[in-house]
């Protein structure tokens, strides 16, 4: 195993991912990717796509202007990881669908597993859409661990 993939959302269950995961990776020396992803509140509308053609950026670059690239709870996350003694933590905000956005993190990194919580912070909203661990485990290319 050389690349583990965890999606954070600061929530306990993510949290005991991160732990479960950290020993994973220290264990088999793997490098790890914390991979926090912000959904917004709001439809783009057409003036975000204007300004997208504008700049020559894409719609997602212009979604990721609207959040912290650096959510505190990505970065207490790291420190909970640090504490297995991990050489390699790489951290990764991004903006969307969380299940798609962690299987296009792992995709992009041939990451050997991804690695979930049951339940994060979301908890309402998977009762109407599914959870985000079970969409990943659907769409994902490489084997999701799910931490209880």
């Amino acid at each position: 195993m050389k690349r583990i993939v965890i999606g954070v959302d600061g929530s306990a269950q993510a949290n005991r991912a991160v732990d479960v995961a950290a020993r994973l990776a220290a264990d088999a020396g793997a490098e790890m990717t914390l991979v926090a992803v912000l959904t917004l509140p709001y439809v783009l509308d057409v003036e975000d796509e204007a300004y997208a053609k504008a700049e020559r950026i894409s719609l997602q670059e212009v979604k990721e202007m609207y959040v912290d690239p650096r959510p505190p709870f990505l970065f207490r996350a790291r420190e909970r990881a640090a504490i297995s003694g991990l050489r390699f933590i790489e951290t990764v905000a991004t903006v969307g669908d969380p299940a798609e956005e962690l299987v296009k993190a792992a995709d992009r990194r041939q990451a050997d597993l991804i690695v979930v919580g049951r339940r994060g912070r979301g908890q309402i909203a998977s009762l109407v859409f599914g959870s985000v661990s079970l969409k990943t485990l659907q769409l994902a290319t490489c084997p999701v661990m799910i931490v209880p």
